[in-house]
């Protein structure tokens, strides 16, 4: 059995992968940015996927599952050639040694107790199917000197800042639809809110100025099983979160909602001071 292999398209499908003993390894979202590279050049780095070994104690029921579908053997059988695994893992840990999972990266440790993981950010494999490519661009002049260039100058200028735009927008709008069709098995069912709209006259509870309320938004999709699996992966990392359904059908994973702008802006710093990296921000109606 070819834990390997299934581990990798577990991770691909999930974003997240769990092995008792190990850890999760888990897909970080990077943002887009921009280099510099020569004085005249930049390179749009796109938003892109870091692999990250999260200590912790998470069931791999779901990799258990996901193989049983694949193998059409019993679950038992699965969990040994996964401890296998593990056991093969944590034996070169103890001698000094580093494990390597082909195209991801490898398992190592400083001290040959605490388990890290770094990437194979250059493996063909983790380029074509977690990342997207950087995009190298000729810099016209430093805009600095816009005003001391000549009409023709201000043109390819301002030309090449435009389709800079534009390559930003296409690699975003790829990215944001990457995530949008990313597919979740299993989902739990969580307590929806529905908020009426002020012209719909058919409604039953009018949301007025005063009752507006703001909501702290960690995810927003337009298919409710995604936001049901985000709901669920909160709650694991001991969140109470909510699903709000917009009047545009948009599925809003909350964080929490509060009767004040103010309120619901400080009770975000606390959150983003708990976890920097969760992309969360203020939502209302």
């Amino acid at each position: 059995m070819d834990i390997e292999k299934h581990i990798k398209e577990y991770l691909i499908e999930h974003q997240a992968v769990s092995m008792e003993g190990i850890g999760t390894l888990k897909l970080i979202k990077n943002a887009a940015k921009i280099e510099t590279t020569t004085p005249s050049s930049r390179r749009i780095v796109p938003p892109s996927l870091e692999l990250k070994l999260v200590n912790d104690n998470a069931s791999q029921s779901g990799l258990i599952e996901f193989i049983e579908l694949r193998e059409f053997v019993s679950q038992n059988e699965i969990r040994n050639n996964i401890a296998l695994f593990s056991n093969s893992i944590l034996n070169a840990i103890k001698e000094g040694n580093s494990f390597k999972i082909s195209d991801l990266g490898e398992f190592y440790s400083t001290d040959r107790h605490f388990i890290l993981f770094t990437s194979n950010f250059t493996s063909p494999f983790y380029i074509s199917t977690l990342q997207l490519p950087d995009i190298d661009i000729d810099w016209a002049e430093p805009l600095l000197k816009t005003e001391q260039q000549t009409p023709k100058r201000r043109l390819k200028s301002g030309i090449i800042i435009v389709g800079i735009l534009l390559a930003l927008i296409f690699i975003i709008a790829i990215f944001y639809h990457f995530n949008r069709n990313n597919k979740f098995s299993s989902p739990n069912r969580t307590d929806t809110i529905t908020l009426k709209t002020e012209h719909n006259p058919q409604r039953t509870d009018t949301l007025e100025a005063k009752n507006r309320q703001y909501y702290i938004v960690v995810g927003s999709f337009n298919n409710r099983y995604n936001a049901e699996k985000l709901s669920e992966e909160l709650m694991m990392q001991n969140y109470a979160p909510q699903i709000i359904k917009t009047a545009n059908d948009m599925f809003r994973v909350s964080l929490g909602s509060f009767a004040t702008e103010a309120q619901a802006y400080e009770a975000l710093q606390k959150i983003l001071k708990t976890d920097p990296r969760m992309q969360i921000w203020i939502y209302t109606e």
